[in-house]
Parts: structure tokens; sequence; C-alpha cells
């Protein structure tokens, strides 16, 4: 059934021509498209173009929730609704600078090391959320973003630099990006149609999950890399042990004709590994 709707789907498929811009408002836009029908013909469409939105609901102690009442213009009526909180992008702008200098002042009070360094860090951070527009190996930087946190955390308590915190972030940085390519196996066809850039929207599922494997492996060997610097113990060798078996784990679960399993692999596995390698190596440390 999924397969005929697909060609049904891609029958109807019309192309667009030109797109412009009729009209403007504060909230809404009506764009004006010129699109070449399957047959040949041409056409124009019509359409309003809404920015979106994200609705939470919020229950009290008592399983209640705050509606509010609005009058709608359209409709000649009023309607009970969630309330709505709207930020513009200008002051989102303005929050954002406004976080960054107090990030860059607050680590400036730690040392003079993790001052000069947070500008790096945001630049890190925020420069993932710009990846996908052009490099598919977004899945790296959003690693990466999470990879320096164990040397900032290092350089934050001991004011100087040094190579085994560098390990644990090779570590944290291919296992984050092999665990997000595997999560960004949903959106393909998502990003192929978008325009935006990742490895399952470059390659098939198959190779993905083989740059997946390969990411992992990395991961592993950084692991005992960076045990190599820890107390030699059974705790730490236990724990090593089991955060490999539960990445295995995980590719024996998704694989590119079963998919489902993506979220058990993506959230639950990797939130146990997380758990189980730091139990262990703590404990190893403390005992070492």
């Amino acid at each position: 059934m999924t397969r005929e709707l697909e060609t049904i789907d891609k029958s109807l498929e019309e192309t667009v021509l030109s797109e412009r811009e009729e009209y403007s408002g504060r909230l809404l836009h009506v764009l004006r498209r010129e699109v070449k029908l399957t047959d040949g013909r041409l056409s124009a469409r019509e359409m309003i173009a809404h920015p979106g939105a994200a609705a939470m609901v919020v229950l009290d102690d008592e399983n209640c929730t705050v509606l509010e009442r609005q009058w709608r213009s359209p409709l000649d009526r009023a309607f009970w609704e969630i309330p709505a909180g709207k930020i513009s992008a200008r002051a989102a702008l303005r929050f954002v600078i406004v976080n960054a200098l107090l990030f860059i002042v607050t680590a400036s009070t730690i040392n003079l090391l993790t001052g000069l360094l947070s500008p790096v860090a945001l630049f890190v951070i925020l420069m993932y959320s710009y990846c996908k527009r052009f490099t598919a190996l977004a899945h790296l930087v959003l690693g990466l973003g999470l990879g320096i946190a164990p040397v900032g955390a290092y350089i934050a308590v001991t004011g100087h630099f040094a190579w085994p915190p560098c390990i644990l972030a090779l570590l944290v940085m291919t296992w984050c990006g092999g665990f997000d390519i595997i999560y960004a196996l949903q959106d393909a066809d998502f990003d192929r149609k978008n325009g935006l850039y990742s490895i399952p929207a470059r390659f098939s599922a198959r190779v993905s999950l083989l740059f997946s494997i390969l990411l992992h492996a990395v991961s592993v060997a950084a692991l005992f890399w960076f045990g190599s610097f820890c107390p030699q113990n059974g705790w730490l060798w236990l724990g090593e042990g089991l955060f490999t078996l539960i990445l295995v784990a995980e590719h024996l679960l998704v694989t590119p004709t079963r998919q489902r399993n993506i979220g058990i692999a993506f959230g639950t596995l990797n939130g146990i590994a997380s758990t189980v390698l730091a139990v262990f190596v703590i404990t190893a440390l403390l005992r070492g």
C-alpha cells in the first residue's frame, strides 16, 4: 500500500517554476507560485505562509491547566485557547547576545584560560545550528559541541591544558556523531526535500550506518586509550567492556531494513551507556 501511494504521489507532484511574495504582514505572508503540472500545463498556486508554532499544555498539582478566551475575527466568535507567547527574531537575537556575554564573563571569573577559550566554545555550539545548511558533517559538529565539555571542565578545575581530556573529547565526539547519524535516518527524506545536509540525506541508509559504525569504532579505541591513563583494575575494564557491548547492541537493533528501533538505540541505550561508563570509571578512580 505504501509503495502504491508513493507512486500515486509522484504522479501528482508539481514542479515549482517561480515564487513571489504578494503580501507581507506581521504574522502571515501571501505567496504566489507558478507551477508546472505533470501533464506539462502551467498553473498558479496562491497560499498563506505561517511561521508555525509549538504548544505546551502544563498541568498543575491538581491536574488543571490554564486556558484563555480569545476573539477570532475570521470566525466572528470567541474560543478557548492555550495561552500564546511569541518571541520576535530581534528579541531572540538580543537574548542570545546577552547570554553569550554573560557566559564569557562567568567563564572569565574561573581562570584566565577558561575566559580566553569561552568564545571558542560559543562558536562551536552556535555554529552547529547552521551546519546542516552547508555540510553533511553536522553530526560531528554536534559531537564536538558535546565533546569539548570534558576539556572545559578539566581546564576550569586545573587552570591548564592536558591531553587525556582531549582523548575523552574524541570519544564523546565520535560517539555522539555516530548515534546522531542513526537518529538522522528518520529525517533523510525531509532533509533532501528542504535542501539540508546530513549523511543519511546524501548516502543510503546502509552507507550511513557504516559511517556510524566507523565512528563508534573510533569511540571504542578512544575509550581504551583514555582508560590507559586511569588506574588499571576490574572496575575500569568492566565499564569499558559494557560500554562497547552497548554500542554493538545499537547496531544490531538498527539496520537499513529495520529502523523502527531507532528510538531505543538512540535514547534508551545511549542513556544506559553513559550512566554505566560514568559509574564504573568513577568507581575505578576511587578504588585506584
